[in-house]
């Protein structure tokens, strides 16, 4: 650690209580792009009522986000290499929105498909803009912390969805308030 801040991997030095703010953000979009993902279980009622959806085809539709993530990750990587950590993260979470908003339109199977798609190469780009923020602004001794913090994103985006996606969609009329 050096006088003024600490020395990232970059050789940049960030300045003291920066990490704080860093590590923050980080989390923030880890949480805001974990929560369309995850939440697609806790739509179950809209997306049973609205689409006709059985549970067990609930369950392959949160396998298709995934399967969209596995084969998009290399090519977001690629893609958050030459536009950097910043764009990457809001390119990530303006995806995943967009696939929000077709979710919320999709009257069919095959529009939900493709929701889900766009849902899953959105959420491929959020682990390589975080985890080169992690690296750009956390210095050696404290990228595990970082990385931790920054995972907790995930854990509690997806978590949010439970208690505020059923409620929601009661409210709006599209689904059956969970009890």
């Amino acid at each position: 650690m050096e006088r003024g801040g600490a020395v990232t991997a970059a050789g940049q030095t960030v300045a003291p209580g920066r990490h704080v703010s860093a590590f923050g953000a980080l989390f923030g979009a880890q949480f805001a792009a974990a929560s369309l993902p995850f939440g697609v279980g806790a739509l179950a009622p809209y997306l049973s009522r609205s689409i006709g959806l059985s549970a067990g085809e609930i369950g392959l539709a949160t396998a298709l986000i995934y399967a969209f993530v596995v084969a998009g990750s290399v090519p977001a990587g690629r893609v958050v290499d030459r536009i950097g950590v910043a764009r990457g993260i809001g390119m990530s979470c303006v995806v995943i929105a967009g696939g929000g908003v077709g979710l919320a339109v999709a009257g069919s199977r095959a529009g939900l498909a493709v929701s889900l798609a766009i849902i899953g190469l959105g959420y491929a780009a959020i682990s390589p803009a975080t985890n080169k923020g992690v690296v750009a602004v956390a210095p050696p001794r404290l990228r595990g912390r970082a990385m931790g913090i920054k995972q907790m994103g995930v854990t509690a985006g997806g978590r949010s969805p439970l208690r505020s996606y059923p409620p929601r969609s009661s409210v709006s009329g599209s689904g059956r308030p969970s009890r």
